[in-house]
């Protein structure tokens, strides 16, 4: 059975008439365009895990994790994808705080394509209006 936190999300996205994908532990929001990426959380034992396409984060405490899940929604969160070529090598998640981009996170795999040119890509959601703060508090 899904925590009651998972319960209000789908909740508020209903609410909101933002559409997404459920299974019995995943709520997953797919990107409205090629400008943003698909988010996702999912309802583990030790806490939420939130998705950002490939880049994902643990958390241990709920609220925490709900509030990156939401604002991965908004403009305040984009999703910088590095390519050597074609192929993805490294994610990095940025939040806007303060009027400032600050990185909550860096995954990558060992890829190393070193003769292909290195490219970067920069998307970000609009599927929530960032100045909505009343979905915010999922305690």
């Amino acid at each position: 059975m899904a925590s009651d936190w998972f319960e209000k999300i789908k909740m508020e996205l209903q609410r909101f008439g933002v559409a997404y994908e459920e299974d019995k532990f995943e709520i997953r929001v797919r990107a409205r365009d090629d400008s943003g990426f698909d988010v996702s959380i999912v309802d583990e034992k030790q806490g939420p895990v939130v998705y950002c396409e490939t880049w994902h984060w643990h958390f241990s405490e709920v609220e925490p994790g709900v509030r990156l899940f939401w604002t991965a929604l908004t403009d305040r969160a984009r999703l910088i994808t590095f390519q050597r070529g074609r192929f993805p090598y490294s994610w990095r998640l940025e939040v806007l705080e303060n009027g400032e981009w600050n990185c909550k996170g860096i995954m990558g795999i060992p890829l190393i394509l070193f003769w292909k040119p290195k490219t970067k890509t920069v998307r970000q959601n609009h599927v929530l209006d960032s100045e909505d703060t009343t979905i915010r508090d999922q305690r």
